[in-house]
C-alpha cells in the first residue's frame, strides 16, 4: 500500500476474462464470440500469475477436452465455488471421466462444503483408481486444511 492510501496493482497479474474483453473492445467483432472464447480460454493460454478466473461463465463454449484440461491442470486458477458450477454444467459421463482421470483432485473438492456428505461415497467409487500417492495427498489435505483448522472431519478421516 502506498502512503496516499492507493493500492498498487501488480501489472503482471490480470484476469484472463479482463484481457479477453479488453481485446474484444479494442479490435471489434471480427470473429464470433464462440471462436474468441475457444481461443482465449484454452488452458495453455492461462498463466500461473493470472488472477483466478470465473470459468463457469464461459464453460459451455469450451470443448470437452478443454474443460477437462482446465479443471485438472489449472485447479489453482479457478475459484472453488466456480469449480462446482462447472461440474453442474457437465453431464454425468463427463463428470465421471474427470473424476476417474484425477481421483485425488475430485476427492479434495468433495471435502468442501456442501459436498462433505458425498465424500465417502465418491471415495468408494474411486478407490480402484487411487494410487498410494493420491491416498497420501488426500490424508494430508484432510489433516492440514480441515482437522488442524478445527473442522469436524474426523468421521471422513476414520472411514478412509
Amino acid at each position: 500500500m502506498k502512503a496516499n492510501g492507493m493500492v498498487h496493482i501488480n501489472e503482471r497479474q490480470i484476469n484472463t476474462a479482463v484481457s479477453f474483453w479488453t481485446k474484444l473492445m479494442k479490435e471489434g467483432g471480427t470473429k464470433t464470440l464462440e471462436e474468441l472464447i475457444k481461443h482465449y480460454f484454452r488452458p495453455a493460454f492461462i498463466r500461473y500469475l493470472d488472477i483466478p478466473l470465473r470459468i463457469s461463465s464461459y464453460f459451455r463454449f469450451l470443448s470437452k477436452q478443454c474443460r477437462r484440461d482446465y479443471l485438472l491442470n489449472n485447479n489453482y486458477l479457478i475459484h472453488k465455488d466456480d469449480f462446482r458450477l462447472c461440474l453442474y454444467q457437465m453431464d454425468e459421463a463427463e463428470r465421471l471421466e474427470l473424476f476417474h482421470s484425477n481421483p485425488a483432485t475430485a476427492l479434495k473438492q468433495a471435502l468442501m462444503w456442501p459436498f462433505q456428505s458425498l465424500f465417502i461415497e465418491l471415495a468408494k467409487e474411486l478407490l480402484k483408481r487411487l494410487q498410494l500417492a493420491d491416498f497420501t495427498t488426500i490424508l494430508d489435505h484432510i489433516l492440514i486444511y480441515y482437522i488442524m483448522d478445527g473442522y469436524d472431519y474426523y468421521d471422513q478421516f476414520r472411514e478412509l
